[in-house]
């Protein structure tokens, strides 16, 4: 018997037999197929005989090739954030261009849906730190070296040894000398060490909650969000204590709450309130409307002018979007997500992040981007740098990140298994 893809959480009290299993037909009735609950929309009716909105499958999650593909929608959006400045065609092009910040949001929130949606018990804490560490660190490692070349040699920065440290740690977030030691992007990697470290304490909590207990606590997070947002740069505090409270793993676990959330009420049959289509649609307005008010701030009348509160406005509508493309996959498996050129570039989405700064630091050093003054040379231009970056994380990807993770998980994994039960991510 093939084992069934979706599996209650130990602590859930709802179960439902394995799909696979054979249940017994209902009186005077056809049987549904085994692998079709009653509302499945290739098989199954209600009693009143229309097919009624069928749950969510409960249980674990297991891949979502959408979910990969949304990851590269993200990575791309930290890049059009990190060439606005001089690499935009038009200047009405680059406040749309920042807004692409929102993908670290994104990300945050991604990492507490799929390492929840994918659990399964009967796991330990230690495999599971295993996972993550042959995941994240080998890239970072082989990327650092290179990243602290170009800032001393290109940027005239004087060599850190503890900020090289703090970097190849994850701990560089903790503080405020070397929040940007080498490459500036890996102060979110730190962020996520620390997620990593609390899920299986997270998990255990946020599974003892209930209906809506659960959706209570995701929305006090989305408000926790917001006053992280914005507090800090009320300008009562100076920078550095600002950098601290804006940017620390503190303030930011908020959001990777919010996918734990999701991911928990879609395991336990809620689905979400808009679909694929409809959540990126709501998100396209969202940030039309964004854009649109740096040009013409009172277009929504009590906002404050500020982008510090979008983070709040997004987080919510991310964690919606991922969890209807998730269920997606599971019903249906189709959709635009699920195209492998797509899922591809989602594999080497995180060398794109980790290398794409160090190309475009690069094309200035060179002087590239400095003298582009028209349209369509700085279309092009930015054409060449996504291309160069891309193709170097295809590289990474291929050569580095997926046999370095291999083997450290071949190795590390095959000691003997302690510590306490947590949760799989694939």
């Amino acid at each position: 018997m093939p084992p069934c893809p979706l599996r209650p959480l130990p602590s859930d009290r709802r179960t439902r037999p394995c799909h696979s299993a054979r249940r017994p037909a209902p009186p005077g009735g056809a049987e549904h197929p085994p692998d079709r609950p009653p509302g499945h929309p290739e098989g199954g009716t209600a009693e009143n005989g229309a097919p009624p909105r069928p749950a969510a499958p409960p249980g674990y999650g297991g891949r979502a090739d959408s979910l990969t593909a949304l990851r590269w929608f993200a990575a791309l959006g930290v890049f059009g954030f990190h060439t606005a400045s001089d690499l935009a065609p038009l200047p009405v092009l680059a406040p749309l261009m920042r807004i692409g910040y929102e993908g670290v949001p994104f990300f945050f929130v991604l990492s507490g849906f799929v390492l929840t949606w994918s659990a399964r018990p009967g796991d330990t804490v230690r495999n599971f730190y295993v996972r993550r560490f042959a995941r994240v660190w080998p890239l970072l490692a082989v990327t650092t070296l290179p990243a602290l070349a170009i800032v001393h040699y290109w940027n005239r920065a004087a060599f850190s040894p503890g900020g090289t440290v703090e970097t190849l740690t994850l701990t560089q977030v903790w503080t405020t000398h070397h929040f940007y030691t080498a490459n500036i992007v890996t102060w979110t990697l730190s962020c996520e060490a620390f997620f990593y470290l609390s899920h299986p304490l997270l998990i255990r909590l946020l599974s003892r909650l209930r209906g809506r207990s659960l959706a209570a606590t995701a929305a006090a997070m989305v408000l926790v969000t917001l006053l992280t947002r914005t507090w800090p740069g009320s300008g009562a505090f100076p920078f550095e204590a600002v950098r601290l409270t804006y940017a620390s793993p503190l303030a930011l676990t908020p959001m990777f709450v919010v996918g734990m959330c999701a991911a928990l009420a879609l395991r336990r049959g809620r689905r979400p309130v808009l679909g694929v289509a409809p959540a990126i649609g709501l998100l396209a307005v969202i940030v039309a409307l964004r854009w649109r008010s740096v040009f013409q701030p009172g277009l929504i009348p009590g906002l404050p002018p500020g982008a510090d509160y979008f983070d709040a406005v997004v987080v919510p509508v991310f964690a919606v979007l991922i969890a209807a493309a998730a269920l997606r996959d599971v019903e249906r498996g189709g959709g635009l997500l699920v195209h492998p050129a797509l899922v591809r570039l989602g594999e080497r989405s995180f060398a794109f992040y980790l290398v794409h700064s160090m190309v475009l630091t690069a094309f200035r050093h060179f002087g590239m981007a400095a003298r582009l003054h028209t349209a369509g040379g700085k279309a092009v231009m930015l054409v060449l740098v996504l291309s160069a970056a891309t193709s170097l994380a295809a590289v990474l990807h291929v050569a580095v990140e997926r046999p370095a993770e291999r083997h450290i998980r071949r190795r590390l994994q095959r000691l003997p298994a302690g510590g306490r039960r947590a949760l799989q991510d694939r």
